[in-house]
C-alpha cells in the first residue's frame, strides 16, 4: 500500500508514515493527523517539566544564596570546602531548572507547529543552548557531589590535624574548583565548538528534493556518490560535503544554504546524545560519558559506605539517635543518585547493544528520570522548605497533628543535631570516630555549614 503526500502527489509506502524517519519533502510523511509530534509529546510530560523546572529553579536559588551567606563565615576547613561545592550542586540543579524551563516555554511556542518547523529548531541556538544548560548542569551536580563525598572521607580519616582554615586551603579548594569546572566545559563544549566530523549529526537544506530531512555524512556520501562518480569515503569530511553540495547548485538562481544539526539537536527535547548505535561517528564519547557517570556514581557509593561504617564505629562516643539518622541519611543519598543514573545508564547500553529502543525514551528521561534529582537535593541540603510546609499545613485544622507527626518522623529518619538542620549533609562531618571532649568543639563548628 502507498500513501500520497499532500503536496507534491508522489507517493511513499504506508510503511514508511509516521516510522520517524522524513521520507517527504513537505513532512507530510511524519506531520499529519496520525502522528503530529510536538517537543513534550506527552500531556504529563509538560505538566512534571513545568513543575519539576519551577521547583529545582526556585529551591535551588534559595540554597545558593544562603550557601553564599554562609561561605562569607567559614572559619574551618570542612566548612568552607563543603559550602563551596555544596553551592556547585545547587549551581548545576539550578542549571537543569533553567533548562526544564526553557524546554517547556519553548514546547509551548512551537506547540503543534513543531512537527513542521522541527529542523529549524533542532538546528537552532536556542536548541543548543538548552542542551548546554541540560548536561552542564547534570555533569557539575554528580561531579561536586563526588568531591563531596571524597572530602568527607579524607576529613573522617585526619580528624585531629589542623581544621582552621587557611589561604593554602583555600588556593587548594579553589583549585579544585577550577580544575572541576573546566572538565565540565569541556565536555559540553567541544561537541559544538570542534570534531565537527564527529558530532555533527547531519546538514538541513529547505526545499531541496535532493536532501530531505537532515541527512548524515553518510548519506551526503551516498548522494554525492551517484552525482560526482565514486567518492572515496576516507575523504569525506563536512568541510568537503559542503563545498560539493554548493558546487552541484549554480548561484545563478541563489545557490543552496543549509544550517548544521548538531550534537545536542539529536532529539525534540535538545539533550546530550546518549543514546548511540555502533553506526554513530559520537558512540565512544557517549559512551565514555556514560561510564565516567556510571564511575562517579560507584565512587560515591563506597564513599558512603565507608562513612557508615566510621559512624557504626564511633557510635558510642555520639548519641545513637545521632547515628541511626545518618544512616538512613546516607541510604537515602546514595539510593536517590543510584536510581538516577545506573538504570539510565543500563537502558543506554542496552540501546547501544540493540537490545532496547531507547530514542523515544529522551522526553522521559530528559524531563522526569534525570532531573529529579534536581528537585531532591535541595531537600537534603536544606529545611527552608520543611518549615514552608509546616506552615501551610498548620492553617488547616488537621495541620498541627500532622505536622508533630511529621516532626516526629523527620527527627527519626534525618535529623542530624539539636539545631534541627535535618536536610544539611555537612552534617556528616560530626562522623570522625571516638573523640575526645576537647575536638568536639571543632566538630560543632564544622557543621554549621
Amino acid at each position: 500500500a502507498v500513501v500520497s503526500t499532500q503536496s507534491t502527489g508522489t507517493f511513499v509506502p504506508i510503511t514508511a508514515v509516521c516510522d520517524g524517519r522524513v521520507d517527504c519533502l513537505d513532512l507530510s510523511d511524519e506531520c499529519n493527523d496520525s502522528c503530529n509530534i510536538q517537543i513534550i509529546d506527552d500531556l504529563y510530560l509538560k505538566i512534571f517539566a513545568w513543575l519539576f523546572g519551577l521547583l529545582a529553579t526556585l529551591m535551588n536559588l534559595n540554597v545558593v544564596i544562603r550557601k553564599v551567606w554562609t561561605l562569607k563565615t567559614a572559619q574551618s576547613k570542612v566548612t568552607f570546602f563543603n559550602c563551596v561545592f555544596v553551592i556547585c550542586v545547587g549551581l548545576g540543579d539550578l542549571l537543569t531548572g533553567l533548562y526544564l524551563l526553557g524546554i517547556s516555554v519553548a514546547d509551548t511556542v512551537y506547540s503543534s507547529s513543531y512537527c513542521k518547523l522541527r529542523f529549524e529548531w533542532l538546528n537552532s541556538s536556542y536548541c543548543t543552548a538548552l542542551g548546554v544548560l541540560s548536561t552542564t548542569g547534570s555533569l557539575l551536580s554528580i561531579l561536586a557531589m563526588t568531591c563531596l563525598s571524597v572530602y568527607r572521607i579524607y576529613s573522617i580519616r585526619r580528624l585531629f590535624s589542623s581544621r582552621t582554615l587557611s589561604r593554602s586551603f583555600v588556593c587548594f579548594t579553589l583549585t579544585v574548583l577550577v580544575c572541576l569546572c573546566s572538565c565540565v566545559l569541556a565536555m559540553v563544549l567541544i561537541p559544538i565548538l570542534r570534531f565537527e566530523d564527529y558530532f555533527l549529526n547531519g546538514r538541513y537544506y529547505k526545499n531541496v528534493a535532493l536532501f530531505i530531512g537532515a541527512p548524515s555524512l553518510q548519506k551526503h556520501i551516498d548522494i554525492l556518490d551517484k552525482y560526482y562518480g565514486r567518492l572515496k569515503d576516507s575523504l569525506a569530511s563536512w568541510a568537503t560535503i559542503r563545498g560539493l553540495v554548493s558546487d552541484m547548485f549554480t548561484n545563478d538562481h541563489g545557490g543552496i544554504s543549509g544550517s548544521n544539526q548538531n550534537f545536542y539537536g539529536n532529539s525534540g527535547v535538545c539533550v546530550f546524545k546518549f543514546f548511540v548505535t555502533d553506526h554513530d561517528p559520537q558512540r565512544l564519547f557517549s559512551l565514555s560519558m556514560l561510564t565516567g557517570n556510571c564511575f562517579l556514581c560507584l565512587i560515591m557509593c563506597i564513599c558512603y559506605i565507608a562513612i557508615y561504617i566510621s559512624s557504626s564505629s564511633s557510635s558510642r562516643s555520639i548519641q545513637k539517635n545521632k547515628s541511626n539518622s545518618l544512616e538512613r541519611k546516607i541510604s537515602l543519598i546514595v539510593l536517590t543518585d543510584f536510581l538516577t543514573w545506573v538504570p539510565f545508564i543500563v537502558v543506554c547500553y542496552l540501546h547501544y547493544c540493540d537490545q532496547f529502543d531507547g530514542s523515544s525514551y529522551y522526553g522521559f528521561f530528559a524531563i522526569i528520570a534525570l532531573p529529579i534529582n534536581s528537585v531532591i537535593n535541595p531537600l537534603i541540603y536544606d529545611d527552608t522548605l520543611g518549615i514552608f510546609w509546616a506552615k501551610v499545613l498548620r492553617l488547616f485544622p488537621f495541620g498541627s497533628s500532622a505536622v508533630n507527626e511529621i516532626n516526629t518522623v523527620a527527627t527519626n529518619f534525618l535529623s542530624a543535631n539539636s539545631r534541627a538542620q535535618i536536610f544539611d549533609l555537612s552534617e556528616l562531618d560530626t562522623l570522625r570516630g571516638p573523640c575526645k571532649t576537647e575536638s568536639s568543639e571543632f566538630i560543632l563548628e564544622d557543621t554549621k555549614l
